[in-house]
């Protein structure tokens, strides 16, 4: 078997491997959003769908929010993925995805949805830290899910 052969078929295992922690990420992250919109802020939820004049819940928005969040699954993962070998060890890249995809899919969100006045000031900051707390155990999760296809890179830790 030649070396170019053994590279393609390391690179196709990594990718499964990134595809199916990002699933796992996804489902992590459906089950903490049903946690916090059916539980914690079911008030604060329907107050707003009120407020906005959309009906209390429809298929459509259930949907679009188990895509949304397995989105943010499946960019966990590339994104862990990527910038691991920039970094020296597992915690700074699981620190820096964790920073990145908070800021871009949790806290910039809720600030603008608070100074719209559309969130309370409580439901933003329920949201902000939850998602935080969320997305440390969704990274987490998929730096587990990689962590012997992350041993077996081409170049290793600090490969380009």
């Amino acid at each position: 078997m030649t070396t170019a052969t053994s590279e393609s078929r390391v690179q196709s295992t990594h990718f499964v491997r990134v595809f199916l922690g990002g699933l796992l990420g996804g489902l992590l992250s459906n089950v903490s959003g049903i946690a916090l919109g059916a539980f914690v802020l079911q008030a604060d939820a329907s107050k707003v769908l009120h407020a906005i004049e959309n009906p209390p819940s429809t298929t459509r928005m259930f949907l679009e929010h188990v895509l949304m969040r397995f989105g943010i699954g499946l960019a966990a993962a590339w994104l862990y993925w990527a910038i691991l070998p920039r970094f020296e060890g597992r915690t700074r890249a699981i620190v820096a995805a964790v920073t990145f995809l908070w800021l871009t899919t949790y806290l910039f969100p809720v600030l603008i949805l608070e100074e719209l006045r559309i969130y309370s000031t409580r439901t933003a900051v329920i949201g902000a830290a939850w998602g935080f707390v969320e997305l440390v155990f969704v990274v987490t999760t998929v730096a587990w899910v990689l962590r012997d296809a992350a041993d077996q890179r081409p170049g290793g830790w600090l490969a380009p």
